[in-house]
């Protein structure tokens, strides 16, 4: 039987198996069982924003799955799977889990480079989409209040739910 932390191991450990990147895993897993994917999308981005913010976890690639700092990132489409898998698992509506996915609905990226690209990157330029630095440092703050209790519930529920496949 799997638990939280191994499932998650299992899933790197065969990411780093194949020539996968961070998407063809997702999808893998999500084929398998979408819960799986769910609790690996999740860790990642308790994992990327706990340590560098929202910044990091679009700049390192896992909202669109294309993990790589020097790679372009045009979408947010693992970012997106993830809020989705929460409602079609019937765990958005989960009190002790609105209001990070409500942070998480805030994170968009932003293809609008006549703004104030200096608010993106700090370089003056932005050749394609990027996100908001002064939302994404904002969104930091909101999810940094709630991630311990978030991750503690979020664990709980999804072992629970793991020990129910078992059964």
């Amino acid at each position: 039987m799997y638990t939280y932390e191994t499932l998650i191991d299992s899933y790197y450990d065969e990411w780093s198996e194949h020539d996968w990147n961070y998407a063809d895993m997702i999808r893998c897993a999500r084929d398998r069982n979408p819960l799986h994917a769910l609790a690996i999308l999740v860790a990642t981005y308790n994992e990327q924003v706990c340590n560098g913010g929202h910044q990091q976890y679009f700049d390192n690639g896992y909202a669109d799955g294309n993990n790589g700092v020097f790679r372009d990132h045009p979408t947010i489409d693992m970012h997106d799977l993830m809020i989705s898998l929460f409602t079609q698992l019937n765990l958005a509506s989960d009190k002790r889990f609105a209001a990070a996915v409500t942070i998480m609905n805030m994170f968009k990226e932003d293809w609008d480079n006549n703004e104030d690209c200096y608010k993106r990157d700090g370089t003056g330029y932005i050749d394609g989409p990027a996100i908001d630095r002064y939302l994404a440092d904002e969104l930091d703050d909101l999810y940094y209040a709630i991630c311990d209790q978030f991750i503690k519930d979020f664990k709980e529920t999804i072992n629970a739910r793991l020990q129910e496949d078992t059964l």
